[in-house]
């Protein structure tokens, strides 16, 4: 029982920690990738205007493949709104495209990826992005529980930073970067394995604690045990054949009358 009691407080503890710790690095991520994405496409976004105008795309092209290369992001480009691309971070993506994303509407979705220019507004875009060639690395009951319990937004891919492109103060395109949650999936891989290390030592120990207390019961019982047949061997010793008796409710004095003269009798009434 007392196992039991400890494998469940473990366990408990064990969720406890994966959840709390889970949720707020999960948060962190989101907040960080935030942090840094949405200022990188203004500044983007910038640039962008001035190779536009200026009809040199080699810098921005540069750019934007140094930052895919650390990690960064995982696909930036330059398109104008009718989805026509003027830079890519992958030459061969652009090639495959033909030079437009609308040929691919499965994995670019042009309603997100425009939005700023729809609005035309100056303020980064930054939102989750369904990104199709990244599956999510987990079982489907894992997934439905870290999407109950966890990251509602896990089954969702990867974010989405947007910022419109002006030129003479009219949208004429996006910046955009494709950025997956791979770091999300890994650090949860990493927790999932961790909170498992954890939970199996904290079951050890359970076990190691209950079969201490289990022994010191066993050891204190037996000691009992070995008294109290020590103390019954001795009286039935003194007193073979005949009743044994506790010394705390009785004392041999009131069972050793043999040797005892009875003073008084009771008188026995003459027969008539």
């Amino acid at each position: 029982m007392l196992l039991v009691i400890e494998s469940l407080i473990a366990a408990g503890a064990t969720l406890a920690y994966f959840f709390y710790t889970g949720r707020n690095t999960i948060k962190e991520i989101e907040s960080s990738t935030r942090s840094y994405s949405v200022p990188l496409a203004s500044a983007f976004a910038d640039i962008a205007e001035l190779s536009y105008r200026t009809k040199k795309i080699s810098r921005l092209n540069a750019l934007f493949h140094e930052k895919v290369d650390e990690r960064i992001m995982d696909e930036a480009f330059f398109v104008l709104k009718n989805g026509t691309i003027i830079a890519h971070s992958d030459p061969k993506t652009a090639k495959r495209l033909k030079g437009n994303i609308a040929n691919d509407e499965f994995y670019y979705n042009l309603d997100l990826i425009l939005r700023p220019v729809y609005r035309k507004s100056r303020d980064a875009l930054f939102t989750d992005y369904h990104v199709v060639s990244k599956p999510v690395p987990f079982t489907a009951i894992t997934l439905v529980l870290l999407k109950r319990f966890i990251y509602p937004k896990i089954d969702v891919t990867g974010w989405l930073a947007s910022r419109a492109v002006f030129i003479k103060k009219k949208p004429v395109g996006t910046v955009s970067f494709i950025i997956s949650k791979e770091r999300i999936y890994s650090f949860i891989k990493a927790q999932i394995e961790s909170s498992m290390r954890v939970l199996i030592a904290s079951l050890g120990v359970a076990f190691f604690v209950s079969l201490a207390v289990s022994l010191v019961v066993l050891v204190r019982y037996r000691s009992i045990q070995k008294k109290a047949l020590g103390y019954y061997s001795a009286e039935y010793a003194k007193h073979p054949g005949g009743e044994i008796h506790d010394p705390e409710f009785a004392s041999d004095e009131l069972y050793d009358l043999s040797d005892r003269e009875i003073k008084d009798a009771i008188p026995v009434a003459d027969k008539e």
